[in-house]
């Protein structure tokens, strides 16, 4: 995903990726019980609230990553044109 916003690319581009992802997801998430792992008295099944922390720490790196990208974009262009591999326009 983040390599279509490098490269200029419009929402409409990111349907197939975002497509495979949600099926990637859904085919996870309804997975029949004889392929998911049994819960035991030493690993119990995650609850609900258990996912809330690595969800929320997902969505906040993600979000930082994009807030970020124009800052990076910038940088990387100094840099290659102060190591001459474009010309500063």
């Amino acid at each position: 995903m983040l390599s279509f916003v490098v490269v200029g690319d419009t929402l409409v581009s990111w349907g197939p990726p975002l497509m495979y992802l949600a099926f990637a997801v859904v085919s996870w998430a309804l997975r029949p019980a004889d392929r998911r792992l049994p819960a035991t008295a030493d690993h119990p099944r995650p609850t609900t609230r258990q996912w809330a922390g690595p969800i929320g720490l997902v969505v906040g790196l993600l979000a930082v990553s994009i807030l970020t990208l124009p800052a990076a974009d910038d940088l990387a262009r100094e840099w290659a044109a102060q190591r001459g591999w474009v010309q500063q326009s």
